[in-house]
């Protein structure tokens, strides 16, 4: 099969679950944690509970944190992941998954890669060499994704629209090949990861390798610094206002044209803004009289 034609414009470490058990290294992954949760509240996250496994703590943004009777855990995910993975590294905790991803811009865009990619793979499956088996999910509005192998194995690849999932491209523009790793696989994989000063080309290559492994489609290996292009997820807090702009406003508007004022202002919780933004207008007039 080919080489994909286009850049990769991302690529990194986009998930990383791990633990320590030693109560020095335990407080110290604690610390970690706040300082990462805290930064994603102060960015417009909403900080809740959280629990996993007996795991009790707070979760906000990309970042999970809990503690338990014997340890304690900390979840990256996405852009906490990619910027954070390595300053526990020293603390030599237990990774039980591991998250890979690269991200290619296509150019010509191909609207039926993946699709074509498992067709041909079933019309000419690879011989001489064990390979997993894909499988195909169509969704028009959200790309499709093909799987390479089984969620209860260590390993499992994931090759999908990202453009069109996000919103930022269309159909078969910017496409994302994943690879998650557990248990065993994960640990050996993010140490020598570490071993990398710069781990970007690496982890593009190494995700191309792997969906190559398999025949399915993949990219030519880059010997330089991958170019980043990821843009920060929208925060907890812009979403919820472009929700508003976007949904509620239009609900509301109907609802006032249709006399309800009073009651949009008291079920949205206004009612005591508008009195005092009432009386703050009162007592300009009285000053102005």
């Amino acid at each position: 099969m080919p080489d994909l034609q286009g850049k990769v414009i991302d690529a990194g470490v986009d998930w990383l679950n791990c633990s320590v058990a030693r109560e020095d290294k335990a407080t110290k992954l604690l610390a970690v944690g706040a300082s990462l949760l805290l930064r994603e509240e102060v960015q417009g996250n909403y900080k809740s509970g959280w629990s996993w496994q007996g795991y009790e703590g707070f979760k906000c943004g990309g970042v999970s944190l809990g503690q338990r009777y014997d340890g304690a855990f900390l979840q990256l995910r996405s852009d906490q992941a990619q910027e954070n993975w390595r300053k526990v590294h020293r603390l030599e905790p237990n990774v039980s998954r591991l998250d890979l991803q690269a991200t290619l811009e296509l150019a010509p865009a191909q609207p039926e890669l993946l699709p074509t990619a498992f067709t041909d793979w079933h019309l000419n499956p690879p011989k001489g060499h064990r390979t997993a088996q894909p499988t195909l999910i169509n969704n028009r509005k959200t790309g499709d994704t093909l799987y390479v192998g089984s969620w209860h194995s260590d390993t499992l690849g994931r090759f999908y629209d990202k453009g069109l999932e996000s919103k930022e491209a269309g159909r078969g523009v910017r496409m994302r090949g994943e690879i998650r790793y557990a248990r065993k696989t994960a640990r050996g994989i993010y140490y020598q990861l570490a071993e990398i000063e710069e781990e970007r080309a690496e982890i593009s290559n190494h995700v191309s390798g792997y969906f190559r492994r398999n025949n399915l489609p993949s990219w030519a290996e880059s010997s330089g610094v991958v170019e980043s292009a990821r843009v920060r997820p929208k925060s907890d807090a812009l979403r919820s206002l472009l929700y508003i702009e976007t949904v509620v406003s239009k609900m509301f508007e109907k609802l006032i044209m249709a006399g309800y004022l009073k009651q949009v202002i008291e079920y949205a919780g206004l009612r005591e803004y508008v009195e005092i933004s009432a009386k703050g207008h009162e007592t300009l007039r009285n000053k102005g009289a």
